[in-house]
């Protein structure tokens, strides 16, 4: 559960975040998503957490219950929050804009090495597969994959245990 009372989440893309893809190199304003116009700050101004899109101005179909946030955090890290609280699972994706097509020549499958590494320990999970057996405990699993151009990194767990698969 998020400190706002917001519970499970997957980061993934949807229509209108792409929308803001000019947000950084145009001007301060974006384009309207919905029937309300939002001014967003530029990246300069942007304070940590600050949520760049509500939950009004995404386009969702009228059956979809969940709450969406997108927000910007302190590193500058663009997510997708979504917010289900009858979910029992929660989740999330990382994608990196690096694949094996960024590899340096002479160094064929560096990114989906670099992949690999990313399981073998943390700081908070140290053992090479830890990490697995918090969210195998707690119903999830973790993956990731590397293609062309993105390398993605994501897991599911049991909603209460979502925190702790975030470390």
């Amino acid at each position: 559960q998020f400190t706002d009372g917001w519970r499970g989440g997957f980061v993934a893309k949807l229509t209108p975040w792409r929308k803001m893809a000019s947000w950084r190199t145009s001007s301060s304003k974006t384009p309207s998503m919905s029937a309300t116009e939002f001014t967003y700050p530029r990246q300069s101004e942007v304070s940590p957490a600050t949520i760049l899109v509500p939950d009004e101005a995404i386009e969702k179909p009228t059956f979809d219950s969940k709450s969406y946030r997108a927000i910007t955090l302190p590193n500058g890290l663009r997510a997708l929050l979504i917010s289900d609280p009858n979910s029992e699972m929660g989740g999330a994706a990382m994608n990196i804009h690096a694949g094996s097509w960024a590899d340096p020549p002479g160094f064929a499958g560096l990114a989906h090495f670099h992949e690999h590494m990313v399981f073998l320990g943390t700081d908070k999970y140290p053992g090479e597969n830890e990490y697995d057996a918090y969210l195998s405990t707690n119903g999830g699993f973790s993956n990731a994959y590397t293609a062309d151009e993105d390398t993605n990194f994501y897991f599911e767990c049991l909603s209460n245990a979502l925190e702790g698969g975030m470390d």
